[in-house]
């Protein structure tokens, strides 16, 4: 019986590919604890961009996604940034380095376009904005390691396509 059987791991490297070729195959499995970073940081740094859409004003969110692959600024500019006043890119804080300026006012265009696509959007074409034309598919599909991992957002965009079909939005 298939309840019988368990797999243990020493350290996730090798899960994903294992939950991946059991999805393949139709073999049903649940995961009893997973600490993989990564694999929560994916599923983190886009609640926290949904987060932000909905409360502007959360600088929790707000640190986060200038944290996140999205602009990953450096601890100074992150510093900067959180100084600003007002809700998350309502104003343009001064950056010491032009790097970091670019990336915010890129991440920028990003949240506000995402910002106008709520109200009329459904969430599964919104999650797949901020998820493809954000860079995040990129950023993960950059390296090897981290390919595996674009599972979850195909689990987050399943569940978001579900409320969709509700007639549910953010």
């Amino acid at each position: 019986r298939l309840s019988d059987i368990k797999i243990l791991f020493r350290t996730t490297a090798s899960q994903m590919p294992i939950e991946r070729s059991f999805r393949r195959h139709g073999i049903a499995y649940r995961v009893v604890e997973s600490t993989s970073s990564t694999m929560e940081g994916v599923c983190y740094d886009l609640y926290s961009f949904l987060q932000l859409l909905v409360y502007p004003d959360d600088r929790l969110s707000y640190i986060a996604l200038l944290r996140s692959p999205y602009a990953r600024l450096s601890d100074q500019a992150i510093l900067e940034a959180a100084s600003a006043e007002g809700d998350a890119f309502s104003s343009m804080p001064s950056f010491s380095s032009p790097a970091d300026e670019k990336s915010y006012l890129g991440l920028r265009g990003i949240y506000l376009e995402a910002r106008s696509m709520v109200s009329r959007k459904p969430l599964s074409e919104l999650l797949d904005y901020i998820f493809y034309q954000g860079g995040y598919y990129g950023f993960l599909s950059s390296q090897e390691s981290l390919i595996p991992y674009m599972d979850h957002y195909e689990y987050l965009w399943t569940l978001a396509s579900g409320f969709d079909r509700k007639g549910k939005g953010i």
